[in-house]
């Protein structure tokens, strides 16, 4: 019987032993399989960087890009505003050309209502001579 017995203790411990190999070969297969994960993700993270990276670029690009915008409009802004002031001295100069046009001619049409009363009483009185 303790033969018996002491198979019995065997076996329990060879099924312990074959568990105990189970369990470690289920642990490094776990273990394993964390490790290709982790570098899968470290790769991912690898091309994430890189993408920010290269959105970062953009982005400042972008910015500068728009900087320049705001300055060419602001030049644009104050182009317009001198062409605006240029235009509204033109305009007055030109209201005050045509006031000294208007006054150009009305003396001329005195001078010729003049001259053509002139030449007519000189008509009349040398006819009547």
């Amino acid at each position: 019987m303790a033969d018996e017995e002491s198979e019995k203790k065997f076996e329990a411990l060879m099924e312990t032993q074959i568990n105990a190999e189970a369990r470690a070969n289920r642990m490094e297969e776990t273990i394993a399989l964390a490790l290709q994960l982790m570098r899968k993700s470290d790769d991912k993270i690898d091309i994430l960087a890189d993408f920010q990276a290269g959105a970062e670029a953009r982005i400042s690009r972008l910015e500068e890009a728009f900087a320049m915008l705001v300055q060419l409009a602001r030049i644009a802004d104050e182009r317009i505003d001198t062409t605006d002031e240029k235009v509204e001295a033109l305009n007055e100069k030109f209201d005050a050309m045509m006031e000294a046009h208007k006054n150009t001619e009305e003396r001329l049409n005195a001078f010729i209502a003049v001259l053509e009363r002139y030449m007519a009483e000189r008509r009349n009185g040398k006819s009547q001579e």
